[in-house]
């Protein structure tokens, strides 16, 4: 009889042991099991870590960043981050560029609003006529960037001989030449046009401006207007008296105007 309650208190014994093992056995962490395409849970019942998510490869939108599949901020923005430090698009150079995604999802450095666009208004004058001209151009003016800078002129016919005595014909603008403080020709555009009354608008122009050897410099801008002409001096029984065929050159100066070009660093403030 003592050994049967010997057996029976060592069977209950060990009975509680096991359970109290099991009871005490670790929960698995599922997570450990996640690769970047196959994600685990918990099997509350079977204690069991089951996969229960596979995201499908090389497609934007599963929340993968995946450059091999030639994926960044700006052909995926689902998945990639503007700041990711690799395939993001952020960040400035100076005070008026900054990265941005262009068009074509490429990651390039663009003027930002604060570069703003005027026109200055000239004078071409000679004793004969005045032509006045519209240049506009951004403040400041910026290089080599996708916003494709130019400076566009327009130009329009003001004013003939103040005198009754001297008429004008066969007007031609033949060309319009920018220049810099220095004498360097930036561009030259041929208009070769003829103007027929006063008040004629002639076709606009671009120029593009030369490379500067600074990240920001000032330029001064200076416009010269070659025009030809036929100047006829008349008398008082309104007979010409004097025939005379002129070529010009009308100067103007376009103003100062600061110039970025971002292929060289920022210079550090002191």
């Amino acid at each position: 009889m003592k050994n049967t309650n010997k057996k029976n208190i060592l069977f209950l014994l060990i009975t509680s042991i096991v359970l109290l093992l099991a009871g005490c056995s670790k929960v698995p962490d599922c997570s450990e099991m996640d690769t970047t395409y196959e994600k685990f849970k918990l099997n509350t019942e079977t204690t069991t870590c089951e996969l229960y998510k596979e995201i499908e490869k090389n497609q934007c939108g599963n929340g993968v960043v995946e450059a091999g599949n030639n994926e960044d901020f700006c052909s995926c923005p689902k998945d990639v981050t503007k700041t990711h430090p690799t395939l993001g698009c952020d960040g400035a150079k100076g005070e008026y560029l900054e990265f941005t995604c262009t068009q074509s999802n490429e990651c390039k450095l663009q003027q930002n609003n604060k570069v703003v666009e005027q026109t200055k208004s000239v004078e071409f004058k000679s004793s004969d006529l005045t032509l006045r001209g519209d240049f506009t151009i951004n403040t400041p003016f910026i290089l080599d960037t996708v916003d494709n800078n130019k400076v566009t002129a327009n130009l329009d016919f003001f004013k003939g001989p103040s005198s009754t005595s001297i008429k004008l014909r066969n007007i031609v603008v033949k060309e319009l030449i920018l220049k810099n403080s220095k004498g360097i020709t930036f561009g030259t555009q041929d208009y070769n046009e003829q103007l027929n009354t006063v008040g004629q608008n002639l076709k606009a122009k671009e120029f593009e401006l030369a490379k500067t050897t600074s990240y920001q410099s000032s330029e001064t801008l200076k416009a010269e207007l070659v025009v030809g002409y036929i100047k006829d001096t008349y008398n008082t029984k309104g007979e010409v008296t004097k025939s005379e065929e002129k070529i010009e050159t009308l100067k103007a100066t376009v103003g100062t105007w600061d110039i970025i070009n971002p292929n060289f660093d920022v210079p550090k403030k002191r």
